[in-house]
């Protein structure tokens, strides 16, 4: 998937690109989402070369955008028991990463 440069091959037409998700809604009218549900990639989880997410993390924690998250995302956190959770699709990404996270869980004796 990542290429020379730290580039993304777009599944659907082979360019490469520094940030795919712009050029899949322009060029191909479906959104992110839509293409990592049929491409089997992680919908939760962006696909960006590891340098340009490195520089988008630094530029929000130095504009403060980890607090205000934190502080905006109290009023729509899930509360324990309901309704509604985990009753999406999860890709095989998303799956793999929870089984290992599930068992690493397990191995360190409940602390992750």
């Amino acid at each position: 998937m990542y290429g020379i440069d730290n580039l993304i091959q777009c599944q659907i037409c082979g360019k490469w690109f520094r940030q795919v998700g712009s050029h899949i809604f322009m060029t191909h009218g479906i959104t992110a989402r839509e293409y990592r549900e049929a491409y089997g990639f992680d919908v939760k989880k962006g696909q960006l070369p590891a340098d340009y997410k490195e520089l988008k993390h630094d530029q929000a924690i130095e504009n403060g955008m980890d607090t205000r998250l934190q502080k905006a995302g109290i009023k729509t956190r899930f509360k324990k028991g309901q309704k509604g959770l985990g009753l999406y699709h999860r890709s095989p990404q998303t799956m793999t990463r929870l089984k290992n996270m599930h068992q690493l869980f397990k191995k360190k004796g409940g602390a992750v």
